[in-house]
């Protein structure tokens, strides 16, 4: 068993800290007069953190699909998802990936994610977007 788990661990790598570690930026547009538009941008102040040890969580939970094992597929999910303002993660959406059994495996790994510090601005909580890549490799 701690074979297999060695190994599964082994074939799975997670590209996460590039992406979920970005900055947000909020950004409103106001049409001005002369039909062009002007874009205001507010950085958050704190982005969203995850208040567990996300690869010690992932490593722990997610499960390379047998089926993909045998057929060999492998590659890149990417996977959209919101931190709410009370710490949630919510609506998650694959963005891109190379195969539906990768992406459904994706989403029941984020739908079990505990929850996370939320970002905020002035101090005060906000909801924030993130992508987050999640890559599948077999050695």
């Amino acid at each position: 068993m701690k074979k297999t788990a060695s190994a599964l661990l082994k074939t799975l790598v997670f590209l996460l800290a590039t992406s979920a570690a970005q900055a947000q930026q909020v950004a409103d547009t106001i049409l001005l007069e002369d039909k062009s538009k002007l874009v205001c941008r507010t950085a958050v102040d704190v982005k969203p953190i995850p208040e567990f040890q996300m690869f010690r969580f992932i490593a722990k939970t997610i499960r390379y699909p047998d089926d993909a094992r045998e057929e060999g597929i492998q590659g890149k999910v990417y996977v959209s998802f919101t931190v709410t303002d009370a710490g949630k993660v919510t609506n998650p959406f694959i963005v891109s990936s190379p195969h539906e059994v990768l992406s459904k495996e994706v989403l029941r790994l984020i739908g079990l994610m505990p929850n996370w510090k939320p970002a905020s601005i002035a101090g005060k909580p906000v909801n924030v977007t993130l992508e987050m890549p999640v890559s599948f490799k077999l050695e």
